[in-house]
């Protein structure tokens, strides 16, 4: 059992055993965790090519999280499909693949109500 979590491993015992990068639900999106003999185990959702970028779709209706290397990123635009690219929402790709979540007004009537509208 790992006291701490999977990051202080990697911090204190330099996290040998572990392959890939460590998934975060903030701005880092992955974390390295293996300091010893550092391992990419992810490929391009698009083109298959070995990264461990880890983004989300451009889209926000969309919002995929997937892998995908720079090279794609730059020719997509950040999406994970041609659909998604030519969506008018389309946000725009810093290269990130992270984007800050605007808030959406809240309906204040109910299920049913717009059930029956």
């Amino acid at each position: 059992q790992l006291h701490g979590g999977i990051i202080k491993y990697g911090k204190e015992a330099g996290g040998k055993d572990f392959e890939g990068k460590c998934y975060v639900f903030d701005n880092r999106l992955s974390v390295d965790v293996n300091s010893v003999n550092p391992m990419v185990i992810s490929t391009c959702y698009n083109c298959g090519a070995t990264t461990d970028k880890m983004i989300n779709c451009a889209n926000p209706e969309c919002n995929e999280h997937f892998t995908q290397c720079d090279a794609c990123g730059e020719k997509t635009e950040g999406c994970c499909s041609p659909a998604c690219q030519e969506h008018p929402r389309k946000r725009v790709y810093d290269g990130t693949g992270y984007y800050v979540k605007v808030p959406q007004p809240v309906s204040k009537k109910s299920k049913l109500e717009l059930a029956g509208e």
